[in-house]
């Protein structure tokens, strides 16, 4: 009986739970740690995976729609031609009609003239943008009236006067009409 001695009681622990030291408490949470950690990360990389799967979509869309752009240029490309032809005939016609209007104009100034009897026509020659004129007046003032009255046309660039002789009928005159350059140039 030697063990009276030392009085230490003896303990049974019938709980059936095992006493838990902290080496072993510290590796179970360090594993579910760990297993957490595992799955965030495959989260992650699912996520990236399926995020990257939207991206190519999105770029197949885009080319898709890139292609069916350029297929749309490309057949527009005969009927943008014709527009520009049809511009051009279009520009043609309006630099026609203001040469062909201002030598109207002109012609109109001229005839209004002759029909007041300010002076006879001899010749009127008309090129694309010159009007030679020769006529004859029965005096100078008539003819400076008539050349300040070409001068306020606005089609008109310049005048001058090649020729002016005195003769026992009047003043034989000449004069070239030069255009504007805005009319020859349209």
């Amino acid at each position: 009986m030697d063990n009276a001695g030392s009085s230490r009681p003896i303990r049974i622990d019938l709980s059936g739970k095992r006493r838990e030291t902290f080496e072993s408490v510290f590796y179970r949470w360090a594993i579910n740690v760990g297993k957490t950690l595992i799955v965030l990360v495959e989260l992650i990389a699912l996520s990236a995976l399926f995020y990257r799967f939207v991206i190519d979509r999105q770029l197949v869309d885009q080319r898709d729609e890139l292609a069916q752009k350029a297929f749309l240029v490309k057949a527009q490309r005969g009927l943008e031609e014709e527009f520009l032809a049809i511009h051009a005939r279009t520009d043609a016609v309006v630099e026609t009609q203001n040469s062909t209007e201002a030598v109207f104009n002109l012609v109109t100034t001229i005839r209004q003239a002759l029909d007041e009897g300010r002076f006879e026509s001899g010749e009127v020659i008309i090129n694309q943008d010159i009007v030679s004129f020769q006529g004859r007046a029965f005096s100078v003032f008539d003819v400076q009236n008539f050349v300040d009255e070409l001068s306020q046309n606005s089609h008109v660039e310049s005048i001058s006067l090649d020729e002016i002789t005195s003769s026992d009928l009047g003043i034989r005159f000449s004069m070239t009409i030069q255009l504007a350059t805005a009319v020859r140039n349209l």
